[in-house]
């Protein structure tokens, strides 16, 4: 009888998890995504001469 009274919290408790976990996941992808283009385009700018690399850091550090 208890373990009957369980199955829907259980279940419910379940499907909140994978949502929060994927809600994580995809939060620290979307940060790290963001980084990686930052680097990119910093490297990029850096490449054609518009900024210098202490310029670049310096503006990741005010960020």
């Amino acid at each position: 009888m208890l373990e009957m009274a369980q199955q829907g919290p259980i279940q419910e408790n379940f499907r909140q998890s994978w949502f929060a976990g994927i809600g994580l996941g995809l939060s620290q992808f979307l940060m790290s995504c963001t980084w990686a283009v930052n680097y990119w385009y910093g490297g990029k700018l850096i490449v054609d001469g518009y900024i210098t690399k202490k310029a670049l850091f310096e503006s990741f550090m005010v960020v």
